[in-house]
């Protein structure tokens, strides 16, 4: 796993998500996750069952082409799938800890 610093949000778009922490219920508006992901990326696919199990919708970036590669490697600086982007915060790898740390959810 690895977070990079800021960068620019990849969309505008905004998510609810809901959560319990320490036996009370709440949701918040945040920046819907962006994941780049390649076919077959075994890790692409868990990334994105994290973020199904905890409600989060979710855009799909399928690398596919050299454009979206590229895309992937400045936002990133890497070169591996999945590459998750929330608001400004970039999470490479599969890394559910990081994700929920970003979300704002708590295990």
């Amino acid at each position: 796993m690895a977070e990079k610093p800021e960068s620019k949000p990849l969309t505008t778009e905004t998510v609810k998500v809901c959560y319990v922490r320490n036996g009370k219920r709440g949701c918040k508006e945040i920046p819907q996750p962006v994941v780049f992901v390649q076919k077959g990326c075994n890790f692409c696919s868990m990334t994105l069952g994290h973020l199904q199990a905890r409600g989060v919708k979710v855009k799909q970036i399928p690398v596919v082409n050299k454009k979206t590669f590229d895309k992937m490697r400045e936002v990133s600086g890497q070169e591996q799938t999945p590459v998750t982007v929330i608001g400004n915060r970039v999470i490479v790898g599969y890394a559910p800890k990081a994700i929920d740390r970003v979300l704002g959810i708590k295990r």
